[in-house]
């Protein structure tokens, strides 16, 4: 199947899951353990509600992971959010709980003197890691804010089309970046061949499930993220309005500690200069 057949960008609650058998899952959320808004029983309750899934990818941080795993009447994915030296953020997706704690305990928390939000191992060494583990790697955000995506110009010299190769799936919707951003990643998967994912990268409680990635009849987490190496999921979503991205963007970057207000000023700046370019497009 095509890969632009398996995308649909649209609001998730105009589409007819129930009683198709698809389980739905909101692959990119983050909790108070980092730089979200609300505790992990708040998300759990409204997931339930909505009858969804749930990945907590926090930044560099897993205890809203094993958390989530305490709640057996939801279905979860052990994941992280984790960013190198360069600030590239990076998406693990771990088939079981054990092996999500076994790679931060590794690869995460020896590499935190810079803070909680930012990692002393460089992005070729980070990705490679996750070869050691039974996980999905996904490219986060490729062409989002700042220098968080994988594929700003600013990651060029670094992020080689070799170096892309090595993921196994690229994020094509993410709720909190625009239309385009989007667009230009589900190019980019195409061009790799590679999987897709997708996740509201929600910080407030309102942003849950507007961005999701669907199978049909998986009976387990395994199952779920094999469909993602397979190329057999689907993903689903719509980007949230203007004002909500510079409000979300804004909180949610992370800066340096020399010089922050420069560093926060230059980011929140960047994010309103492509909101307001409607011919932004960036290629591999």
């Amino acid at each position: 199947m095509d890969i632009n057949e398996r995308i649909t960008f649209k609001k998730p609650k105009q589409m007819n899951f129930a009683g198709q058998g698809f389980t739905c899952v909101d692959m990119h959320y983050h909790t108070k353990y980092s730089d979200g808004s609300r505790k992990v029983a708040t998300i759990v309750k409204k997931a339930k509600k909505m009858g969804i899934g749930v990945a907590i990818t926090d930044h560099n941080e897993i205890r809203g992971a094993i958390e989530l795993s305490k709640y057996k009447d939801v279905f979860t994915i052990p994941g992280t959010e984790a960013t190198s030296k360069e600030g590239i953020h990076l998406l693990y997706y771990f088939y079981n709980l054990n092996e999500l704690q076994e790679f931060h305990n590794h690869n995460i928390l020896p590499n935190r003197e810079r803070g909680c939000h930012f990692l002393n191992i460089p992005f070729v060494e980070l990705m490679d890691a996750s070869k050691d583990y039974n996980c999905v790697l996904s490219a986060a955000h490729p062409y989002g804010i700042s220098w968080t995506g994988v594929c700003s110009e600013i990651h060029h010299k670094i992020a080689t089309p070799e170096e892309l190769k090595k993921f196994d799936a690229v994020e094509v919707i993410n709720g909190s970046l625009l239309k385009n951003m989007n667009q230009s990643a589900v190019k980019l998967a195409g061009t790799l061949n590679k999987g897709i994912t997708a996740g509201s990268d929600g910080h407030r409680l309102f942003e849950l499930g507007k961005v999701l990635t669907y199978t049909k009849y998986p009976t387990s987490v395994e199952d779920f993220l094999n469909s993602i190496k397979k190329q057999t999921n689907f993903t689903v979503g719509k980007e949230t309005n203007l004002m909500q991205k510079i409000a979300t963007n804004s909180g949610k970057i992370t800066v340096p500690i020399k010089h922050p207000i420069i560093y926060a000023k230059q980011s929140f700046n960047y994010i309103k200069q492509k909101a307001e370019d409607s011919n932004y497009q960036k290629i591999m």
